[in-house]
């Protein structure tokens, strides 16, 4: 903020570096924000848009006058009438009343075009050439920032990321559309018990994390498709412990609403974290509770090491059929089978 010309408190451009400020050009502001529209009232009336308005009446003048040489005074009433008064005003001839009419004339603007090249050959440093500025002006130009452009998926042209358009807000908005199509992976700390367990939930054991002993660690996937979802997991290289997933391979039910799910349906799947490791409960080995379209599987990690922070990577690739291929009834071909493979690193905290 300064003082302006009036006494009265205004607010300029400046550069930090060569000192240049906007008064050199007559820009002074009544308020720092806002500096985008006060700069368009003061363009106002420039060469610039004295021009657009000359060059948009001229036009509507010769739209005008080419409608009027094809309808005439009297209305149309089919495609038919249109195409006959076209022909007979002489639209499809050589010569028109649009012809008739002079050529437009620049009301501010002159061809500079040679100048101007001249002006950009003198230039020693192609660099300093403004993008979209006139270099004989001493107006500052607009850049757009790299770090306020949207950002588009590459496949299915989907906006991932908008930033803020403010200059000062560093805020932006993600479209996490990967996670619509990928299982989400928790650490559950109770499991939902049996009936003949006799209460709801199961508490889950943890162990410490020990060198050279062994502790069950349980992940549950939960499938967020209406179709059904092939799951592998693998474990990628680790030094600091061995990891064995008791169940690699497993097939996540669909989703379905809760009202769908039949109460019943997996008593004879539920199997605690102790019961798995001894071999008694489960249908499959390495799968603790199945139940909807979510499924607890049990990994044994065994630290070699002691470590801050132990953190497991997990290869984990899924299939699915394309859900979208069921809603297309004129397509009967076989549907598309999409397989997604990304890391997941489960971290563990310290091993002591």
């Amino acid at each position: 903020s300064t003082q302006g010309d009036g006494g009265q408190s205004c607010s300029v451009l400046s550069c930090a570096v060569c000192m240049w400020d906007s008064r050199e050009i007559g820009w002074e502001f009544e308020t720092s924000t806002g500096i985008s529209a006060q700069i368009e009232r003061m363009r106002a009336g420039g060469p610039a848009v004295k021009e657009y308005a000359s060059l948009l009446d001229y036009w509507r003048t010769v739209q005008r006058t080419a409608s009027a040489t094809a309808v005439g005074s009297h209305g149309l009433t089919s495609s038919a009438s249109f195409k006959h008064r076209l022909t007979s005003a002489g639209l499809h001839g050589n010569t028109t009343s649009v012809d008739s009419l002079p050529p437009y004339k620049a009301a501010c603007y002159v061809d500079s075009g040679a100048e101007l090249t001249e002006d950009f050959k003198a230039l020693e440093d192609a660099n300093i050439i403004p993008f979209n500025g006139d270099p004989r002006t001493k107006e500052p130009q607009r850049v757009r920032l790299h770090m306020k452009l949207s950002r588009r998926c590459r496949m299915c042209h989907h906006i991932l990321i908008k930033p803020e358009s403010k200059a000062h807000n560093s805020r932006f908005k993600i479209q996490l559309l990967a996670a619509n199509f990928l299982p989400t992976i928790t650490f559950p700390n109770s499991l939902p018990a049996s009936k003949a367990r006799g209460s709801l939930l199961e508490h889950i054991n943890t162990t410490p994390l020990r060198v050279g002993s062994t502790a069950p660690v349980v992940l549950r996937f939960t499938n967020p498709l209406y179709t059904e979802m092939d799951v592998s997991v693998d474990v990628g290289e680790l030094d600091a412990a061995q990891t064995d997933v008791l169940a690699p391979r497993f097939t996540l039910p669909p989703f379905a609403e809760l009202w769908e799910y039949d109460e019943d349906e997996d008593d004879s799947s539920l199997a605690s974290p102790s019961a798995s490791s001894s071999g008694r409960g489960s249908v499959k080995r390495g799968i603790i509770h199945q139940h909807g379209n979510q499924i607890a599987i049990q990994l044994d990690v065994t630290p070699r090491a002691q470590t801050q922070k132990l953190t497991i990577p997990l290869c984990i690739t899924c299939t699915h059929l394309d859900d979208m291929a069921e809603m297309d009834t004129s397509d009967t071909s076989t549907p598309r089978r999409i397989v997604n493979t990304f890391w997941a690193y489960v971290s563990l905290g310290t091993v002591n």
